[in-house]
Parts: structure tokens; C-alpha cells; sequence
């Protein structure tokens, strides 16, 4: 009764620890994404950088091919376009140290899981190496109670 016991308790635990792999391999799965996601703002923010240094030249290259009476008007509208583009610039730059220790800190939870799911799958292993002799001696007995 006792091994039936031990035996149904192991089981339970097998099964729990396999729902905590699940778990922790959906963790895994969702950090891999939220990664990806970072990554993917990243390379958008720095298009955007590119993009707004293009605009930044075309600005530019504009203002020298102005008449001399628009030059004072252009100008003024320069400096405005100019002053969002470093607004934007700067804004942009803030946000990649941001990313960049979000991605650190997605890449440290995912190793943490890692090693939590490691330690789940081990655990699970002795548990099913536990079950095992648990069987056997079960059947052993059985086997020797029938016999004797």
C-alpha cells in the first residue's frame, strides 16, 4: 500500500514537473519573441536615423539650389526640419541603450529558464529513474510473495 502510495506521489510529481517543463519551455518560447521583437525595433530605429540623415542632406542640398530671396525664408524652415530631425535623432539614441539592455536582460532570462528547464528535465529523469525501482522492487516482491 505504501509503494502504491510512493508510487502515486512520484507520479504526481512526474506530472508536475513535466507541466513545469511545458511552462518553462512557453517562457522560453515568448522571451525568444520578445527578443526578436527588440531586435526588429532596433533595425526600424536605426532605418529611421538613416532615413532622417537622408532628409537631413536633402535639406541641404535644397537650400543651396534656393533663390536668394527664398534663402532667409527657406532657412528659418530648415532650422525647424533640422531641430525635429536632431530631436528625433536624439530620441532615437536614447532608445537604443534601452533595447540594447532589454535584449540584454531577454538573453538573462533566457538563460535563466534554460537552467531552470535543465534542472526540471534532471529532476524528471530521477524521478523516472526513482519510478523504476519502485516497479521493479514492486514486482520483485510481488514475485517473491507469490512464490512463497
Amino acid at each position: 500500500m505504501q509503494l502504491l502510495e510512493e508510487n502515486n506521489n512520484l507520479r504526481s510529481q512526474c506530472t508536475d514537473h513535466q507541466n513545469d517543463i511545458e511552462s518553462l519551455r512557453k517562457d522560453i518560447l515568448q522571451a525568444e519573441q520578445n527578443r526578436l521583437d527588440l531586435e526588429s525595433e532596433k533595425i526600424t530605429l536605426q532605418e529611421k536615423i538613416k532615413y532622417c540623415e537622408m532628409e537631413k542632406e536633402k535639406v541641404i542640398c535644397a537650400l543651396h539650389l534656393t533663390s536668394i530671396f527664398n534663402v532667409a525664408d527657406y532657412f528659418l524652415q530648415v532650422n525647424i526640419e533640422l531641430s525635429q530631425v536632431a530631436r528625433d535623432r536624439t530620441e532615437l539614441a536614447k532608445q537604443i541603450p534601452i533595447l540594447a539592455r532589454q535584449k540584454e536582460e531577454l538573453n538573462e532570462e533566457v538563460h535563466r529558464v534554460k537552467q531552470r528547464l535543465e534542472q526540471a528535465l534532471e529532476t524528471n529523469a530521477r524521478l523516472n529513474r526513482e519510478m523504476e525501482v519502485i516497479v521493479k522492487d514492486r514486482e520483485e516482491t510481488q514475485v517473491y510473495t507469490k512464490f512463497h
